[in-house]
């Protein structure tokens, strides 16, 4: 029964393989529309650079991240260190630094965080975000007045680090070619066949490449290493497939039957390899830290596109070619190494112990590998510009991150009251909301104030103040219409959040006073930003965002802040990775 059941699948796959020989020329024709269409749609590939993009949903970095992305104004920040230069100087820099345009902000003091041994530190707000038409403008205009002095410029090291990325994955990708050439020439049987497998990646790798489209979008990670592993595979799935062709074809009569009866074989030996590499892909899908998700789809895809174009293009490649193959055909470079093999057969019992020996202690070491999840502590073989300026910025100063509190809206009591806990927290540099805004003598932006408050500032004309209070009254309930000459007073902040969401143009005369706002105030939440000196995936840190998290809960009850940043990013991160490394470990050994 058994060999009935084999004989019939020997026959089916014969029919078929026949039958992709047979329409190698409409297959040639296919692969050409598809292999044009997918690099067409290489370049339309979108790919997230940020790994915090791929924690599950409910951590409590995305969830902070789409709170700030959806009601919080971004801006761009950069850092710029010149060297000797006395402090005189540099404050009279620091001035000039923020009279140009599209700068909101210069934070520059004599304090160590600032000017150290003759180096002075300035960090740079910008009103748009790093690589924006603006910022770019802005960055321009203060590069050029630091053109006398010896700077260092740090403005984030994570596009830099992806661009940094990409280029190296070029070098890699040409090495790894080369020791494959070389690898093949002393390994193949016949030299135009090193030929051919190539054929066969390349169509693959862009099939794999441009199918990504479809995702709608990938990670960096799989954007980059993808290619270097589906290579690996479409190579050794063409190899399977060439070698078990020319053992057919030696001594065969008949080169098509030959070449029918080979891929009718090497369907079933890849389609088996294929199943097991597929199996450790599809326990990556598993992972909570969605980054296994999408190396499992974008390989196991790859995978699909590199087993395909063998079976279909690479026979008909073969059989064009078959010629080419025959007359480059050579001897084998690859010793005999039978002694060796009888060897470890003879002595397989004294190596299984010792593997078995090896193995416990492998396992525990793999468990304490250190892994690093924020960019900045990776040492890099090779400094790009933007590292080197970070080295030498925290060389010579402390170096800070930080953190966001993410807090309901409208109670500036409550939000005074943090601030005011954590500015006493031990690990917090300094705290930054709303409240500690200081705009007048003795008023602060979630002060209330009166109309005659708001005509003694001059930040609006005299004539649209009372107006803008009568109209903001009649929004918010507190007069019944505009005609209402009823006395109010309201929080400066909403005041002026109001006129610029109501004003034609761009809100003259409070402009800067605006983009700070948007930065601290939302929809329905406001923002805290605190800095610390700890590094940030240091168990201290770790305890930092715990207090933090204790403070807020306190003053706003359990489960209504978020507490968001490097530290918290890097904590998820490392968290995610941990539960996930064990599950995926234990499904591939199942599953394969």
């Amino acid at each position: 029964m058994e060999e009935k059941k084999a004989g019939r699948a020997a026959g089916f796959l014969t029919r078929i393989s026949a039958l992709i020989v047979r329409g190698r020329y409409v297959i040639f024709a296919l692969f050409a529309v598809a292999f044009v269409l997918c690099a067409l749609s290489v370049g339309r590939v979108k790919v997230n650079p940020e790994l915090t993009r791929l924690l599950p949903p409910e951590s409590e970095t995305l969830r902070g991240l789409s709170v700030m992305e959806d009601e919080f104004e971004t801006v761009g920040s950069a850092e710029f260190m010149v060297e000797d230069i006395s402090y005189g100087d540099a404050l009279a820099l620091s001035e000039k630094i923020s009279s140009v345009d599209r700068v909101l902000t210069v934070s520059f003091n004599d304090t160590p965080a600032h000017y150290s041994g003759a180096s002075a530190l300035f960090t740079v707000a910008l009103d748009s975000p790093v690589g924006t038409e603006g910022a770019t403008a802005a960055l321009g205009g203060i590069r050029e007045l630091l053109s006398g002095y010896e700077t260092y410029e740090y403005t984030g090291i994570g596009k830099d680090f992806n661009d940094t990325l990409a280029r190296q994955m070029v070098w890699i990708m040409l090495i790894a070619v080369a020791v494959i050439v070389v690898v093949l020439l002393f390994t193949s049987r016949s030299f135009f066949e090193i030929v051919l497998f190539f054929v066969v990646f390349v169509t693959a790798a862009v099939l794999n490449m441009g199918t990504n489209f479809l995702l709608g979008e990938i990670s960096t990670v799989s954007n980059t290493v993808a290619v270097i592993l589906q290579l690996a595979l479409a190579i050794d799935y063409a190899i399977i497939f060439a070698h078990r062709y020319q053992d057919e074809a030696d001594g065969a009569d008949d080169r098509t039957a030959a070449l029918v009866t080979a891929l009718s074989k090497s369907i079933r030996e890849i389609s088996s390899s294929c199943l097991t590499t597929v199996a450790g892909l599809a326990a990556l899908t598993l992972m909570q830290f969605r980054l296994g998700y999408d190396l499992g789809i974008v390989l196991g895809k790859g995978i699909l596109c590199s087993m395909l174009t063998v079976f279909l293009l690479m026979p008909g490649l073969i059989k064009v070619f078959s010629g080419a193959l025959e007359k480059t055909r050579h001897r084998s470079f690859v010793p005999d190494i039978s002694r060796w093999g009888r060897f470890l057969t003879r002595r397989g019992v004294v190596f299984v112990i010792i593997f078995a020996l090896i193995l416990p202690g492998a396992a525990v070491l793999a468990s304490r590998a250190p892994y690093s999840f924020d960019n900045k502590t990776v040492d890099p073989l090779v400094r790009s510009d933007t590292r080197t300026a970070l080295d030498m910025i925290e060389k010579t100063f402390e170096r800070t991150t930080a953190v966001a509190v993410i807090i309901p809206g409208g109670d500036y009591e409550k939000e005074a009251a943090l601030l005011e806990e954590l500015k006493k927290t031990d690990g917090v540099n300094s705290a930054v909301g709303l409240n500690g805004i200081e705009v007048a003598d003795g008023i602060y932006l979630t002060d209330n104030v009166t109309v005659s408050d708001v005509a003694a500032l001059g930040a609006l004309d005299e004539g649209n103040v009372g107006m803008l209070f009568r109209l903001y009254g009649v929004e918010k309930g507190l007069l019944t219409s505009v005609f209402d000459d009823t006395p109010i007073s309201a929080p400066l902040v909403d005041l002026i959040a109001y006129y610029a969401d109501h004003s034609d143009g761009e809100a003259e005369g409070i402009a800067s006073a605006v983009k700070l706002i948007r930065q601290l105030k939302g929809k329905e939440h406001d923002r805290l930003v605190l800095t610390s000196s700890l590094p940030s995936e240091s168990g201290e840190a770790r305890a930092l965002v715990e207090t933090i998290r204790e403070e807020s809960d306190a003053i706003y009850g359990a489960g209504e802040t978020i507490v968001t940043g490097d530290i918290t990013s890097a904590r998820d991160l490392s968290d995610s990775f941990g539960s996930d490394r064990v599950l995926i470990s234990a499904l591939t050994v199942i599953f394969v």
